[in-house]
């Protein structure tokens, strides 16, 4: 699949001229390119995988991440256009594959971001609630605009599919077959997104779906489009469900349980554990196993992991810009901390249609940047009077003011100010589309490479009598 290319911002920018530049800026430019060599990558080559230096500063970023300095310098600094890539994807499949990678991952700066991860619970239910509805609450103005017509936000499988949308509801017949959903089943959704899951299970395989999620948009949006007498959408975290509940007095046939204890006969979960923390696999594995009717109930998880151990389980950009506290298992992980807990029937390693899936994100990001964009950037007007709206602002005047703008000359009719909150605009809306460029096509790359993978794992608690039959 040919990655989009219709960011022209930097095609008009000369590379920098090395022979101008210091002679330590020079030598970290001989060093990187000698390093680059081993992936066929070349500074200031004429091929699409090849970098283009614009500016000098890099080669200071460049250091400090060998030192183990600073490790959001890829991300960071193609976001501020310090560098650029025609071929992002193909780029970072071969800084895999070359395994130069490995050999900048266990440094000060990796450490820094895996150390606390690792001793601290960082997704506990306060922090989770916030770190989720910084993500995932940006709204249908992005989502929308990217996501198949169901709003999966998750992997798709591309078995006989050619396009996003058939590859979309192939992923969720696939896992109604694995489930060995039977007509009237009683079914949990845990992380259920926008609800499309829960909605196609139902209508498809005639069960009753329960689907829980901490983003309120995503409720809102399940609500609106798919709640039923079938499929029931709510905002709760999934420690929640084995609460004792107040019966409701008001209205006694709500349909809700005072307890979910051996009520469901399948679960499932879709991209939830990348977002639970190592020190919550094993709670949230028993909850699971609570939460099962009996011993031929069926688990299915669906989740991104690393086949690699030398593989950080924290990506320090996605973990500053993109998912807040987000953490990856390993494999060893989910073998470990579902000892005693479940049986393993199944697992599927996906992870090329992760790529697939990408790729194809990251066409349709693209193409509706601009209507993102207006929508998106329309509503940052409205919310200047948010303390992160401002902080994003005020750097964003900084970054123009440090370029060598000390006076803006304003259209006619257009006073200095004025010109400055348009400047800004087009800052932050530049910054917002490369931060999710990198970070879409920096994904698929790692998933092409295999250093990202994602598995589909069948459970069940104690082994079905006569065997589970697989499904591909």
């Amino acid at each position: 699949m040919a990655e989009p290319q219709t960011d022209t911002t930097l095609t008009t920018k000369r590379n920098v001229d090395y022979d101008g530049l210091g002679w330590f800026a020079r030598w970290t430019f001989q060093v990187c390119n000698h390093v680059l060599a081993k992936a066929d990558i070349q500074m200031k080559g004429d091929r699409d995988t090849d970098m283009q230096i614009y500016r000098k500063r890099f080669a200071r970023r460049l250091v400090k991440y060998s030192l183990g300095f600073d490790n959001c310098v890829l991300g960071e600094s193609f976001m501020a256009g310090d560098w650029d890539v025609e071929n992002i994807s193909e780029f970072v499949y071969k800084l895999f594959r070359s395994g130069i990678i490995k050999y900048t991952q266990v440094n000060i700066g990796f450490v820094s971001h895996l150390v606390p991860m690792r001793l601290f619970n960082h997704q506990g239910k306060k922090q989770a609630m916030k770190d989720i509805a910084c993500h995932y609450d940006l709204g249908l103005d992005l989502f929308g605009n990217f996501l198949d017509k169901n709003m999966n936000y998750t992997c798709a499988y591309w078995k006989n599919a050619s396009n996003l949308d058939e590859a979309q509801i192939n992923k969720m017949n696939l896992i109604g077959r694995k489930l060995k959903l039977e007509k009237g089943m009683k079914v949990l959704d845990l992380g259920c997104g926008y609800g499309s899951l829960a909605n196609y299970l139902a209508e498809t395989f005639d069960v009753e779906v329960i689907g829980v999620t901490i983003s309120q948009d995503q409720v809102d949006y399940a609500k609106k489009h798919f709640q039923s007498n079938k499929v029931n959408i709510m905002l709760m975290d999934y420690r929640d469900l084995l609460l004792k509940r107040k019966k409701n007095n008001k209205n006694p046939d709500d349909g809700q349980p005072e307890s979910y204890v051996g009520y469901f006969d399948r679960v499932v979960s879709v991209g939830i554990l990348e977002h639970l923390g190592h020190k919550n696999y094993r709670n949230f594995f028993k909850l699971v196993n609570k939460l099962m009717k009996d011993d031929t109930s069926i688990y299915l998880l669906h989740t991104i992991g690393l086949n690699n151990l030398w593989m950080p389980p924290v990506e320090p950009f996605a973990n500053e810009y993109i998912f807040k506290n987000g953490m990856l298992p390993w494999y060893t992980q989910i073998i470990s901390e579902t000892k005693n807990v479940f049986f393993l029937e199944d697992w599927h390693n996906m992870g090329h249609d992760y790529y697939l899936t990408l790729m194809a994100w990251a066409e349709n990001f693209e193409r509706n940047w601009p209507k993102i964009r207006s929508l998106l950037f329309e509503k940052e007007r409205l919310l200047e009077n948010d303390k992160r709206t401002k902080i994003r602002r005020q750097v964003a005047k900084n970054r123009i003011e440090k370029r060598g703008r000390e006076t803006i000359k304003s259209e006619p009719g257009v006073t200095t100010e004025e010109q400055m909150d348009k400047e800004v605009d087009e800052e932050l809306a530049h910054v917002f589309f490369r931060m999710w460029k990198f970070y879409l096509l920096f994904s698929a790359g790692a998933f092409k490479a295999r250093r990202f993978n994602l598995w589909q794992v069948v459970f069940t608690k104690d082994g079905l009598v006569g065997g589970y039959q697989s499904e591909r």
